[in-house]
C-alpha cells in the first residue's frame, strides 16, 4: 500500500534535479524570503517546471505569462529551483508539509537547501551585519566559504522556515538560511540585501537597485498583508 502524503510535488516538466540548489522563502519577518523570491523568479526569468499540492492549500491564483499560476510554482531560475509561495502554508500542516518538501529533496539528490528569512530589527545588535545565518550540520561548510555569520544562539526560528531546518538535519541533509534584518513591514532593502548573498552562492549578477526603489510592490504586499489578516479574522477568501 503506498504511504499517504500529506504534500506532493508535481513536475510539469521533466528536469534532472541532481546538483541543484532548492531556494525558496515565506511570509516570515518583513516578507523577505517572499519578495527575494519573488523578483529573482522575475527578473532573472524563470521557467516554470511544476507545483507543490496539498490539503488545506489556499484559494489564491495569478496569472504567470498568461497562465494561471498555483499558489505554490516550482521555477527553474539561473540553472537552481525556486519554490515560490504566495500564501502561506496552514499553520497546523506546517510541519507535514516541510517534511514532504525536504524528502523530495533529498530524493531528487539536490546539492543543497536555502531558505530566504528575515530576522527583527528589534534585537540587531550595534556591530551585527546586516544579514546573519543558520545552518544545519551538513551545510556548515557553506557558512564558512560564503562568509555567512551565525545567528545568535539565543533567538528563535518559528513557521515553515523552521520546519525545512529541522527536517533536513534530521534527515542529515544540507540546509541554510539566509536571514537579513529586517523591518516590521514589507522591507525591499532587507530582501535586496539576501538577493546579494544569494546571487554570490549562486554564482549570478544581478542589479537589485530597481527592488530598493519597488515602492509600487511595497503597497502591493501591504495589500496583500492586510486581505490575509482580515480573510484569518472574518474566515473568508480573498481572490486578488
Amino acid at each position: 500500500m503506498r504511504a499517504f502524503r500529506l504534500a506532493e510535488i508535481v513536475m510539469t516538466k521533466k528536469i534532472n534535479l541532481r546538483g541543484r540548489y532548492f531556494v525558496t522563502g515565506f511570509h516570515g519577518i518583513g516578507w523577505t524570503g517572499y519578495i527575494a523570491n519573488r523578483f529573482l523568479v522575475g527578473k532573472v526569468g524563470g521557467r516554470k517546471i511544476g507545483y507543490l499540492s496539498f490539503e488545506g492549500m489556499r484559494p489564491v491564483i495569478r496569472l504567470w505569462r498568461k497562465e494561471i499560476s498555483y499558489p505554490h510554482d516550482l521555477f527553474l531560475v539561473g540553472g537552481n529551483v525556486f519554490l515560490a509561495n504566495e500564501a502561506p502554508f496552514p499553520d497546523e500542516n506546517t510541519m507535514a508539509i516541510t517534511h514532504d518538501i525536504v524528502r523530495w529533496v533529498g530524493k531528487s539528490r539536490f546539492k543543497a537547501i536555502i531558505v530566504v528569512g528575515g530576522l527583527t530589527q528589534a534585537v540587531r545588535r550595534k556591530d551585527d551585519p546586516p544579514l546573519m545565518g543558520v545552518a544545519t550540520s551538513k551545510a556548515k561548510r557553506l557558512m564558512k566559504r560564503y562568509n555567512i555569520p551565525w545567528m545568535l544562539d539565543d533567538l528563535n526560528i518559528v513557521g515553515p522556515l523552521a520546519g525545512l531546518l529541522l527536517h533536513a538535519e534530521r534527515m542529515d541533509l544540507p540546509a541554510l538560511a539566509l536571514l537579513p534584518f529586517a523591518e516590521a513591514r514589507p522591507d525591499r532593502r532587507a530582501a535586496a540585501i539576501a538577493i546579494d548573498k544569494l546571487a554570490d552562492m549562486l554564482g549570478f549578477k544581478i542589479d537589485t537597485r530597481e527592488l530598493i526603489e519597488a515602492e509600487e510592490l511595497e503597497r502591493q504586499i501591504q495589500q496583500m498583508v492586510t486581505a490575509q489578516l482580515k480573510n484569518e479574522e472574518e474566515e473568508s477568501y480573498h481572490y486578488m
